[in-house]
Protein backbone atom coordinates (compact mmCIF):
# COMPACT_ATOMS: atom_id res chain seq x y z
CA UNK A 1 0.00 0.00 0.00
CA UNK A 2 3.07 2.26 0.54
CA UNK A 3 3.72 2.52 -3.14
CA UNK A 4 -0.04 3.22 -3.74
CA UNK A 5 0.69 6.20 -1.46
CA UNK A 6 3.49 7.11 -2.44
CA UNK A 7 1.79 7.97 -6.09
CA UNK A 8 -1.16 9.45 -5.00
CA UNK A 9 0.86 11.98 -2.94
CA UNK A 10 2.84 12.97 -6.43
CA UNK A 11 -0.67 12.85 -7.82
CA UNK A 12 -1.60 15.36 -5.81
CA UNK A 13 1.83 17.75 -6.39
CA UNK A 14 1.47 17.00 -10.42
CA UNK A 15 -2.08 18.36 -9.86
CA UNK A 16 -1.00 21.86 -8.38
CA UNK A 17 2.61 21.98 -10.17
CA UNK A 18 0.28 22.16 -13.80
CA UNK A 19 -2.03 25.02 -12.13
CA UNK A 20 1.21 26.88 -11.90
CA UNK A 21 2.40 26.05 -15.04
CA UNK A 22 -0.86 26.90 -17.07
CA UNK A 23 -0.66 30.58 -15.26
CA UNK A 24 2.43 31.55 -15.70
CA UNK A 25 1.35 33.16 -19.50
CA UNK A 26 4.51 35.45 -19.91
CA UNK A 27 7.19 33.30 -19.59
CA UNK A 28 6.77 29.33 -18.62
CA UNK A 29 9.59 27.85 -17.23
CA UNK A 30 10.76 24.27 -17.38
CA UNK A 31 9.26 21.12 -15.76
CA UNK A 32 13.24 20.31 -14.98
CA UNK A 33 12.96 23.43 -12.08
CA UNK A 34 9.85 22.47 -10.81
CA UNK A 35 11.10 18.98 -10.14
CA UNK A 36 14.30 20.34 -8.67
CA UNK A 37 12.16 22.34 -6.33
CA UNK A 38 10.10 19.76 -5.32
CA UNK A 39 12.58 17.66 -4.28
CA UNK A 40 14.62 20.30 -2.37
CA UNK A 41 10.63 20.90 -0.52
CA UNK A 42 10.96 17.13 0.08
CA UNK A 43 14.16 17.07 2.19
CA UNK A 44 13.34 20.11 4.02
CA UNK A 45 10.82 17.95 6.08
CA UNK A 46 14.72 16.40 7.61
CA UNK A 47 15.01 20.17 8.93
CA UNK A 48 12.05 19.98 11.37
CA UNK A 49 12.66 16.02 12.41
CA UNK A 50 16.36 17.92 13.28
CA UNK A 51 14.67 20.65 14.95
CA UNK A 52 12.61 18.42 17.31
CA UNK A 53 15.09 15.76 17.51
CA UNK A 54 18.22 18.48 19.50
CA UNK A 55 16.17 21.40 20.21
CA UNK A 56 12.23 21.32 20.55
CA UNK A 57 12.01 17.49 22.27
CA UNK A 58 14.56 19.32 24.96
CA UNK A 59 12.45 22.34 25.61
CA UNK A 60 9.32 20.19 26.31
CA UNK A 61 6.78 22.69 25.32
CA UNK A 62 3.33 20.93 24.42
CA UNK A 63 -0.41 21.28 24.17
CA UNK A 64 -2.53 20.80 27.31
CA UNK A 65 -5.56 22.85 26.74
CA UNK A 66 -4.63 26.21 27.94
CA UNK A 67 -6.23 28.64 24.62
CA UNK A 68 -3.14 30.87 25.02
CA UNK A 69 -0.26 27.57 25.69
CA UNK A 70 -2.10 26.29 22.62
CA UNK A 71 -2.51 29.49 20.49
CA UNK A 72 1.44 29.62 20.82
CA UNK A 73 2.19 26.48 20.35
CA UNK A 74 0.51 26.28 16.71
CA UNK A 75 1.93 29.65 15.54
CA UNK A 76 5.59 28.93 16.64
CA UNK A 77 6.30 25.20 17.55
CA UNK A 78 4.21 24.14 14.53
CA UNK A 79 3.68 27.34 12.13
CA UNK A 80 7.15 28.77 12.13
CA UNK A 81 8.96 25.95 12.19
CA UNK A 82 7.20 24.01 9.14
CA UNK A 83 7.02 27.58 7.31
CA UNK A 84 11.05 28.22 7.84
CA UNK A 85 11.56 24.85 6.28
CA UNK A 86 10.09 25.13 4.00
CA UNK A 87 11.40 28.12 2.46
CA UNK A 88 14.98 27.31 2.89
CA UNK A 89 14.91 25.06 -0.44
CA UNK A 90 13.44 28.39 -1.97
CA UNK A 91 15.50 30.58 -0.79
CA UNK A 92 18.62 28.54 -1.86
CA UNK A 93 17.27 28.34 -5.64
CA UNK A 94 16.85 31.80 -5.49
CA UNK A 95 20.39 32.19 -4.31
CA UNK A 96 21.42 29.65 -7.01
CA UNK A 97 19.16 30.07 -10.25
CA UNK A 98 18.54 34.11 -10.03
CA UNK A 99 18.24 34.25 -13.80
CA UNK A 100 15.20 31.13 -13.56
CA UNK A 101 13.36 32.85 -11.27
CA UNK A 102 13.18 36.15 -12.85
CA UNK A 103 9.82 36.77 -12.69
CA UNK A 104 6.96 37.70 -9.62
CA UNK A 105 5.03 34.73 -10.11
CA UNK A 106 8.54 32.55 -10.40
CA UNK A 107 8.70 33.52 -6.54
CA UNK A 108 5.15 32.16 -5.88
CA UNK A 109 5.43 29.11 -7.76
CA UNK A 110 8.69 27.54 -6.97
CA UNK A 111 8.01 28.64 -3.23
CA UNK A 112 4.41 26.68 -3.56
CA UNK A 113 6.32 23.91 -4.92
CA UNK A 114 9.17 23.51 -2.15
CA UNK A 115 5.83 23.41 -0.29
CA UNK A 116 4.59 20.32 -2.25
CA UNK A 117 7.16 18.55 -1.98
CA UNK A 118 6.99 19.50 2.04
CA UNK A 119 3.52 18.34 1.93
CA UNK A 120 4.26 15.34 0.03
CA UNK A 121 5.91 13.62 2.65
CA UNK A 122 3.88 14.40 5.60
CA UNK A 123 0.82 13.15 3.75
CA UNK A 124 2.55 9.68 3.00
CA UNK A 125 3.50 9.66 6.66
CA UNK A 126 -0.42 10.38 7.33
CA UNK A 127 -1.76 7.83 4.57
CA UNK A 128 0.36 5.63 6.24
CA UNK A 129 -0.52 5.81 10.00
CA UNK A 130 -4.13 6.87 9.67
CA UNK A 131 -5.37 4.62 6.16
CA UNK A 132 -6.94 5.84 2.61
CA UNK A 133 -9.96 7.73 4.13
CA UNK A 134 -8.22 10.93 5.09
CA UNK A 135 -6.82 11.52 1.04
CA UNK A 136 -9.17 13.94 0.13
CA UNK A 137 -8.73 16.11 3.41
CA UNK A 138 -5.39 16.46 3.07
CA UNK A 139 -5.31 16.82 -0.57
CA UNK A 140 -8.14 19.66 -0.78
CA UNK A 141 -7.16 21.34 2.71
CA UNK A 142 -3.50 20.60 3.88
CA UNK A 143 -1.65 20.79 0.64
CA UNK A 144 -3.11 24.22 -0.59
CA UNK A 145 -2.99 25.20 3.01
CA UNK A 146 1.30 24.48 2.49
CA UNK A 147 1.10 26.31 -0.72
CA UNK A 148 -0.68 29.51 0.59
CA UNK A 149 0.96 30.08 3.68
CA UNK A 150 4.46 29.68 1.71
CA UNK A 151 3.59 31.73 -0.73
CA UNK A 152 2.70 34.70 1.92
CA UNK A 153 6.70 34.14 2.76
CA UNK A 154 7.74 34.20 -0.90
CA UNK A 155 5.24 37.36 -0.99
CA UNK A 156 7.64 39.45 0.91
CA UNK A 157 10.51 39.05 -0.79
CA UNK A 158 9.43 39.10 -4.26
CA UNK A 159 7.46 42.62 -3.10
CA UNK A 160 11.31 43.55 -1.87
CA UNK A 161 13.06 43.08 -5.55
CA UNK A 162 9.60 44.43 -7.47
CA UNK A 163 7.89 46.36 -5.86
CA UNK A 164 8.78 50.59 -6.52
CA UNK A 165 9.20 52.22 -3.78
CA UNK A 166 11.19 49.42 -2.18
CA UNK A 167 9.29 48.33 0.72
CA UNK A 168 10.97 47.97 4.38
CA UNK A 169 13.34 44.84 4.70
CA UNK A 170 11.35 44.32 8.27
CA UNK A 171 8.31 43.68 5.99
CA UNK A 172 10.07 40.44 4.18
CA UNK A 173 10.02 39.47 8.19
CA UNK A 174 6.62 40.62 8.69
CA UNK A 175 5.11 37.97 5.74
CA UNK A 176 7.06 35.03 7.70
CA UNK A 177 5.17 36.18 10.90
CA UNK A 178 1.74 36.01 8.81
CA UNK A 179 2.65 32.73 7.37
CA UNK A 180 3.45 31.17 10.55
CA UNK A 181 0.58 33.00 12.58
CA UNK A 182 -2.03 32.14 9.53
CA UNK A 183 -0.91 27.91 9.64
CA UNK A 184 -0.65 28.39 13.65
CA UNK A 185 -4.56 29.48 13.72
CA UNK A 186 -5.46 26.90 11.42
CA UNK A 187 -3.66 24.12 13.07
CA UNK A 188 -5.12 25.90 16.53
CA UNK A 189 -8.51 25.51 15.18
CA UNK A 190 -8.42 21.83 14.38
CA UNK A 191 -6.47 20.82 17.11
CA UNK A 192 -7.94 22.85 20.58
CA UNK A 193 -9.81 20.60 22.66
CA UNK A 194 -12.34 23.90 23.58
CA UNK A 195 -13.27 23.27 19.61
CA UNK A 196 -14.02 20.64 19.19
CA UNK A 197 -17.02 19.87 16.71
CA UNK A 198 -16.53 23.58 15.61
CA UNK A 199 -12.96 23.94 15.02
CA UNK A 200 -13.50 22.32 11.54
CA UNK A 201 -15.59 24.58 10.30
CA UNK A 202 -13.51 27.42 11.37
CA UNK A 203 -10.70 25.97 9.88
CA UNK A 204 -12.56 25.98 6.79
CA UNK A 205 -13.88 29.72 7.09
CA UNK A 206 -10.23 30.68 8.04
CA UNK A 207 -9.01 28.39 5.15
CA UNK A 208 -10.87 30.17 2.07
CA UNK A 209 -10.33 33.82 3.59
CA UNK A 210 -6.06 32.58 3.47
CA UNK A 211 -7.02 31.46 -0.28
CA UNK A 212 -8.47 34.84 -1.37
CA UNK A 213 -5.38 36.37 0.33
CA UNK A 214 -3.69 33.95 -1.69
CA UNK A 215 -5.08 34.17 -5.14
CA UNK A 216 -4.63 38.11 -4.58
CA UNK A 217 -0.47 38.02 -4.15
CA UNK A 218 -1.14 35.82 -7.49
CA UNK A 219 -2.49 38.40 -8.95
CA UNK A 220 -0.39 41.24 -8.28
CA UNK A 221 2.58 38.99 -9.52
CA UNK A 222 1.05 38.34 -12.82
CA UNK A 223 0.45 42.22 -13.06
CA UNK A 224 3.88 43.52 -12.57
CA UNK A 225 5.54 40.76 -14.56
CA UNK A 226 8.29 42.63 -17.40
CA UNK A 227 6.31 40.67 -20.03
CA UNK A 228 3.04 41.42 -18.98
CA UNK A 229 0.48 42.16 -22.21
CA UNK A 230 -3.01 42.25 -22.08
CA UNK A 231 -3.21 40.07 -25.28
CA UNK A 232 -2.13 37.19 -22.75
CA UNK A 233 -4.82 35.70 -20.94
CA UNK A 234 -6.05 32.68 -18.95
CA UNK A 235 -8.37 30.41 -19.49
CA UNK A 236 -10.27 30.69 -16.23
CA UNK A 237 -13.16 28.40 -16.84
CA UNK A 238 -10.50 25.87 -18.42
CA UNK A 239 -7.83 26.28 -15.61
CA UNK A 240 -10.62 25.72 -12.87
CA UNK A 241 -12.38 22.38 -14.34
CA UNK A 242 -8.87 21.10 -14.93
CA UNK A 243 -8.53 21.15 -11.51
CA UNK A 244 -11.66 20.02 -10.44
CA UNK A 245 -11.26 17.09 -12.69
CA UNK A 246 -8.21 15.97 -11.22
CA UNK A 247 -9.72 15.98 -8.00
CA UNK A 248 -12.75 13.58 -8.95
CA UNK A 249 -10.18 11.49 -10.02
CA UNK A 250 -8.30 11.59 -7.20
CA UNK A 251 -11.83 10.95 -5.04
CA UNK A 252 -12.56 8.12 -7.47
CA UNK A 253 -8.43 6.69 -6.52
CA UNK A 254 -9.71 7.10 -2.53
CA UNK A 255 -12.49 5.25 -3.24
CA UNK A 256 -10.52 2.48 -4.83
CA UNK A 257 -7.96 2.18 -2.02
CA UNK A 258 -10.82 2.14 0.46
CA UNK A 259 -12.25 -0.85 -1.69
CA UNK A 260 -8.94 -2.51 -1.55
CA UNK A 261 -8.29 -2.31 2.21
CA UNK A 262 -12.29 -2.34 3.36
CA UNK A 263 -15.17 -3.29 0.84
CA UNK A 264 -17.71 -1.88 -1.48
CA UNK A 265 -19.75 0.23 0.70
CA UNK A 266 -17.12 1.63 2.30
CA UNK A 267 -16.24 2.90 -1.08
CA UNK A 268 -19.34 4.25 -2.64
CA UNK A 269 -20.03 6.49 0.84
CA UNK A 270 -16.25 7.67 0.59
CA UNK A 271 -16.65 8.69 -2.64
CA UNK A 272 -20.00 10.46 -2.22
CA UNK A 273 -18.12 12.01 1.08
CA UNK A 274 -15.82 13.34 -0.95
CA UNK A 275 -17.79 14.84 -3.30
CA UNK A 276 -20.08 16.98 -0.88
CA UNK A 277 -17.57 17.95 1.48
CA UNK A 278 -13.65 18.75 0.57
CA UNK A 279 -15.49 18.47 -3.40
CA UNK A 280 -17.11 21.95 -2.64
CA UNK A 281 -13.89 23.61 -0.92
CA UNK A 282 -11.87 22.03 -3.88
CA UNK A 283 -14.78 24.06 -6.69
CA UNK A 284 -14.59 27.65 -4.64
CA UNK A 285 -10.73 27.36 -4.09
CA UNK A 286 -10.54 26.02 -7.90
CA UNK A 287 -12.96 29.37 -9.30
CA UNK A 288 -11.13 31.25 -7.20
CA UNK A 289 -7.41 30.01 -7.78
CA UNK A 290 -8.35 30.50 -11.74
CA UNK A 291 -10.03 34.13 -11.86
CA UNK A 292 -7.55 37.62 -11.77
CA UNK A 293 -7.72 41.41 -12.54
CA UNK A 294 -4.93 41.61 -15.12
CA UNK A 295 -4.14 45.33 -14.54
CA UNK A 296 -0.20 46.09 -15.95
CA UNK A 297 1.52 47.44 -12.78
CA UNK A 298 -1.22 47.19 -10.16
CA UNK A 299 -0.81 45.92 -6.72
CA UNK A 300 -4.02 45.13 -4.67
CA UNK A 301 -4.23 45.41 -1.35
CA UNK A 302 -4.25 41.89 -0.12
CA UNK A 303 -7.33 41.55 1.87
CA UNK A 304 -8.90 37.80 3.47
CA UNK A 305 -12.36 38.13 2.44
CA UNK A 306 -14.45 35.67 1.24
CA UNK A 307 -13.85 34.14 -2.27
CA UNK A 308 -16.92 35.19 -3.64
CA UNK A 309 -18.96 37.61 -3.86
CA UNK A 310 -23.21 37.51 -2.96
CA UNK A 311 -25.79 39.68 -5.36
CA UNK A 312 -29.19 39.42 -5.11
CA UNK A 313 -31.07 40.87 -8.17
CA UNK A 314 -34.54 42.18 -7.61
CA UNK A 315 -37.00 40.03 -9.54
CA UNK A 316 -40.20 38.02 -8.84
CA UNK A 317 -38.57 35.18 -7.36
CA UNK A 318 -35.55 36.97 -5.93
CA UNK A 319 -32.76 35.16 -7.88
CA UNK A 320 -29.98 34.46 -6.46
CA UNK A 321 -26.24 34.91 -7.95
CA UNK A 322 -23.23 34.47 -7.19
CA UNK A 323 -19.82 36.16 -8.61
CA UNK A 324 -16.11 34.79 -8.60
CA UNK A 325 -13.60 37.80 -8.16
CA UNK A 326 -11.62 38.57 -11.11
CA UNK A 327 -11.63 39.50 -15.19
CA UNK A 328 -14.97 38.21 -16.06
CA UNK A 329 -14.85 35.58 -19.30
CA UNK A 330 -15.80 37.96 -21.75
CA UNK A 331 -13.11 40.29 -20.55
CA UNK A 332 -10.85 37.14 -21.25
CA UNK A 333 -12.15 37.12 -24.77
CA UNK A 334 -11.26 40.74 -25.39
CA UNK A 335 -7.83 40.77 -23.99
CA UNK A 336 -7.07 38.22 -26.51
CA UNK A 337 -7.93 40.49 -29.69
CA UNK A 338 -6.25 43.50 -28.34
CA UNK A 339 -4.13 44.38 -31.48
CA UNK A 340 -6.39 42.09 -34.13
CA UNK A 341 -8.96 43.42 -36.80
CA UNK A 342 -12.52 41.69 -36.62
CA UNK A 343 -15.41 41.80 -37.69
CA UNK A 344 -18.20 43.48 -35.87
CA UNK A 345 -22.10 43.84 -36.68
CA UNK A 346 -25.30 45.32 -34.61
CA UNK A 347 -26.77 43.34 -31.96
CA UNK A 348 -30.19 45.11 -32.12
CA UNK A 349 -32.47 45.22 -35.11
CA UNK A 350 -32.26 49.24 -34.72
CA UNK A 351 -28.92 49.82 -36.05
CA UNK A 352 -28.04 53.26 -34.72
CA UNK A 353 -24.64 53.68 -35.47
CA UNK A 354 -22.60 50.24 -36.75
CA UNK A 355 -25.64 49.98 -39.73
CA UNK A 356 -23.70 47.12 -41.35
CA UNK A 357 -21.43 44.17 -40.47
CA UNK A 358 -17.35 46.00 -40.43
CA UNK A 359 -14.53 45.62 -38.56
CA UNK A 360 -12.94 46.56 -35.37
CA UNK A 361 -9.14 46.54 -33.95
CA UNK A 362 -9.33 47.20 -29.83
CA UNK A 363 -6.25 49.13 -29.74
CA UNK A 364 -5.81 48.88 -25.24
CA UNK A 365 -7.12 47.98 -22.42
CA UNK A 366 -8.10 51.33 -20.17
CA UNK A 367 -9.55 51.27 -16.47
CA UNK A 368 -12.58 53.74 -15.08
CA UNK A 369 -12.56 54.37 -11.28
CA UNK A 370 -13.27 50.90 -9.32
CA UNK A 371 -10.91 49.12 -11.78
CA UNK A 372 -13.88 48.85 -14.45
CA UNK A 373 -12.14 48.65 -18.02
CA UNK A 374 -13.07 49.80 -20.82
CA UNK A 375 -11.43 49.25 -24.78
CA UNK A 376 -10.14 52.00 -26.90
CA UNK A 377 -10.97 50.71 -30.76
CA UNK A 378 -11.51 51.43 -34.36
CA UNK A 379 -14.19 50.91 -35.97
CA UNK A 380 -13.70 50.98 -39.72
CA UNK A 381 -15.91 51.60 -42.73
CA UNK A 382 -16.93 49.85 -44.97
CA UNK A 383 -13.69 50.11 -47.19
CA UNK A 384 -11.27 49.74 -44.60
CA UNK A 385 -9.64 53.10 -45.43
CA UNK A 386 -11.11 55.38 -42.71
CA UNK A 387 -12.09 54.58 -39.13
CA UNK A 388 -13.31 56.19 -36.12
CA UNK A 389 -12.33 55.99 -31.97
CA UNK A 390 -14.72 54.70 -29.42
CA UNK A 391 -14.79 52.82 -26.55
CA UNK A 392 -16.02 49.76 -26.04
CA UNK A 393 -16.99 47.30 -22.91
CA UNK A 394 -18.78 44.11 -22.15
CA UNK A 395 -22.24 44.04 -21.96
CA UNK A 396 -23.67 43.37 -18.79
CA UNK A 397 -26.21 40.16 -18.32
CA UNK A 398 -25.47 38.14 -21.29
CA UNK A 399 -22.73 38.63 -23.12
CA UNK A 400 -22.01 36.11 -25.47
CA UNK A 401 -23.51 34.82 -28.66
CA UNK A 402 -23.32 31.11 -29.21
CA UNK A 403 -20.54 31.39 -26.27
CA UNK A 404 -18.01 32.48 -28.69
CA UNK A 405 -18.98 35.97 -29.98
CA UNK A 406 -18.49 38.33 -27.29
CA UNK A 407 -21.14 41.03 -26.65
CA UNK A 408 -20.11 45.03 -26.25
CA UNK A 409 -21.44 48.31 -25.52
CA UNK A 410 -19.96 50.91 -27.97
CA UNK A 411 -19.55 54.45 -26.45
CA UNK A 412 -18.39 57.56 -28.21
CA UNK A 413 -14.95 59.35 -27.50
CA UNK A 414 -16.03 63.22 -27.64
CA UNK A 415 -12.84 64.82 -29.06
CA UNK A 416 -9.43 62.83 -27.19
CA UNK A 417 -9.74 60.30 -24.82
CA UNK A 418 -9.20 61.66 -21.03
CA UNK A 419 -5.54 61.50 -19.73
CA UNK A 420 -7.30 60.81 -16.24
CA UNK A 421 -9.81 57.90 -17.08
CA UNK A 422 -9.07 56.11 -13.30
CA UNK A 423 -10.81 59.23 -11.91
CA UNK A 424 -14.40 58.37 -14.78
CA UNK A 425 -16.66 56.13 -14.76
CA UNK A 426 -18.68 54.28 -18.20
CA UNK A 427 -21.53 56.73 -18.00
CA UNK A 428 -19.67 59.62 -18.56
CA UNK A 429 -18.95 58.55 -22.43
CA UNK A 430 -21.98 58.60 -24.39
CA UNK A 431 -23.38 54.89 -25.12
CA UNK A 432 -24.26 54.63 -28.51
CA UNK A 433 -25.22 51.45 -29.24
CA UNK A 434 -23.97 47.21 -28.92
CA UNK A 435 -22.34 45.34 -31.12
CA UNK A 436 -20.99 41.69 -31.82
CA UNK A 437 -17.54 40.68 -32.50
CA UNK A 438 -17.79 37.79 -34.05
CA UNK A 439 -14.80 35.51 -33.39
CA UNK A 440 -13.40 33.01 -36.08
Amino acid sequence: MIIGYILVALFISWIWVHYYRSIDIYERDSLIYFLVAFLMGCASVVFVFVAHAFLLNEIGWRMHGGFFNDLMYCIFQIGLLEEVAKFIPFFIMLKMLPKVIDEPVDYLSFAATCALGFAAVENVMYFTSSGPEIISGRAVLSVIGHMTWTVFVAYGFMRQRFKKPKPSIWEMFGFLMLAATAHGIYDFALMWQGFEGPGYLLAIIFYLLCISAYARMLNNALNNSPHFHYSRSIESWTVALRIVGFYVVLFGIQSFLVFVEFNTNNAFFSFLGSIFTTGIIIAIAALRLSRFRLIRGKWFRIRFNFPLNRKYSLSLFQDYNVNIRGDSPVEIALNALIGKQQPIRPFARKKVYLRYQRNIEILEKIFLKDHDSMYVAKVYNSSGNQFEMVLIRPRLGKSFIADTHPIVAVHKIDGKLPLHPEKMTHKQFKFIEYGVILIS
